[in-house]
């Protein structure tokens, strides 16, 4: 079970990237949203009273990271001035404090109704997707060189 749990989160991971980082069309990004609120339930172990919950709040969550997500202006720094440095800068400054807001609001949302443990497995696996969100993107920036 632990083993197939692993998988799905693998698979998800990859796949938030792949959302975060593309432009899907209403109905991907839905389907894509309602695997991700499930995958989540499930791997926190959720009873149904907790799902009710959870389904909600997590999907504005995801839908405020992916809205903000667009925020963030790149270039590339050997042809930029100081100025349109500066501007890529606060911009991704901007997004981390955007991202940090919504985490707090929901963990302080999720905290009225999920375990310690699922609160601390749910940070997890959010510290993953956004940390592999970031790998992907710094390689696709490395990759248009």
């Amino acid at each position: 079970m632990k083993k197939k749990l692993m998988a799905i989160a693998a698979m998800t991971v990859l796949s938030f990237t792949s959302f975060a980082a593309a432009n899907l069309s209403v109905e991907q990004r839905e389907t894509f949203i309602e695997s991700l609120v499930q995958f989540m339930q499930e791997a926190l172990d959720m009873s149904p009273l907790q799902r009710d919950k959870f389904k909600p709040l997590y999907r504005d969550y995801l839908m405020n990271i992916h809205s903000n997500h667009y925020l963030l202006e790149t270039g590339n720094k050997k042809e930029m001035t100081k100025e349109q440095v500066m501007h890529v800068i606060r911009s991704r400054l901007d997004f981390n404090r955007n991202l940090i807001d919504a985490q707090e609001k929901v963990v302080e949302k999720l905290s009225e109704f999920m375990t310690p443990e699922q609160l601390v497995d749910f940070m997890k696996t959010e510290t993953r997707i956004i940390e592999k969100i970031r790998k992907t993107r710094k390689l696709r920036a490395e990759n248009r060189k």
